[in-house]
Protein backbone atom coordinates (compact mmCIF):
# COMPACT_ATOMS: atom_id res chain seq x y z
CA UNK A 1 0.00 0.00 0.00
CA UNK A 2 2.84 2.38 0.87
CA UNK A 3 4.61 1.75 -2.43
CA UNK A 4 1.37 2.42 -4.33
CA UNK A 5 0.98 5.77 -2.58
CA UNK A 6 4.50 6.70 -3.66
CA UNK A 7 4.30 5.31 -7.19
CA UNK A 8 0.91 6.69 -8.20
CA UNK A 9 1.64 10.45 -7.78
CA UNK A 10 4.92 10.06 -9.70
CA UNK A 11 3.09 8.36 -12.58
CA UNK A 12 0.45 11.09 -12.66
CA UNK A 13 3.15 13.76 -12.56
CA UNK A 14 5.02 12.04 -15.40
CA UNK A 15 1.86 11.88 -17.54
CA UNK A 16 1.05 15.55 -16.90
CA UNK A 17 4.60 16.59 -17.80
CA UNK A 18 4.45 14.52 -21.00
CA UNK A 19 1.08 16.05 -21.90
CA UNK A 20 2.37 19.56 -21.25
CA UNK A 21 5.43 18.88 -23.40
CA UNK A 22 3.22 17.61 -26.23
CA UNK A 23 1.01 20.71 -26.13
CA UNK A 24 4.09 22.96 -26.00
CA UNK A 25 5.62 21.19 -29.01
CA UNK A 26 2.35 21.57 -30.93
CA UNK A 27 2.15 25.26 -30.03
CA UNK A 28 5.70 25.85 -31.32
CA UNK A 29 4.88 24.15 -34.64
CA UNK A 30 1.74 26.27 -35.09
CA UNK A 31 3.63 29.44 -34.19
CA UNK A 32 6.35 28.67 -36.75
CA UNK A 33 3.73 28.10 -39.46
CA UNK A 34 2.07 31.44 -38.68
CA UNK A 35 5.33 33.35 -39.08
Amino acid sequence: TYSILIHEPSRIAFESITLTHTYYHYYVIVALKLI
